[in-house]
């Protein structure tokens, strides 16, 4: 099965791109932006964003927890990578695109690299997965428009 990619974008009008990144570089960040019920421990460096931090996430998904041991890579102040080490997918590389709009505002730029295991026999789960990504950037999105847009 061949490296699979999905991109998804949000505008942050009035929201400066610092704020952004702070939002991102904090500890909160990633329980804030994980699903209600599907983060069930969370391990490893859990301080700020920094080049190298290492996490482990014990994630629940359909009546499983599987961890997921990520590390942070490419950190600066127009993204960072999270890349994963193990875990439930063959390949897993999110990078977090900052893209400074101006007077505008911020725009979040999620890309999404994945392959899943066992392919071929995976291929037949592949639109299902897709979806749940879908699913899951949706509520990462919406996230981070409720903290970070001006009232």
């Amino acid at each position: 099965m061949k490296l699979q990619h999905l991109i998804f974008t949000l505008d942050l009008p009035g929201v400066p791109i610092q704020h952004l990144r702070d939002f991102h570089a904090s500890p909160e960040a990633i329980r804030i932006l994980t699903p209600p019920g599907t983060l069930q421990k969370l391990t490893g460096d859990l301080g700020p964003l920094h080049e190298g931090q290492q996490l482990t996430l014990y994630v629940k998904k359909m009546g499983l927890t599987l961890p997921w041991h990520a590390r942070n890579e490419s950190v600066s102040p127009e993204g960072f990578t999270d890349r994963m080490i193990s875990g439930p997918f063959a390949v897993w590389k999110h990078h977090h695109h900052f893209v400074d709009l101006g007077l505008y505002g911020s725009q979040l730029v999620d890309e999404i690299y994945f392959q899943l295991p066992l392919a071929p026999l995976s291929h037949g789960v592949l639109a299902f997965i897709r979806a749940d990504i879908r699913k899951l950037f949706r509520f990462r999105h919406q996230q981070t428009h409720q903290t970070l847009q001006p009232s």
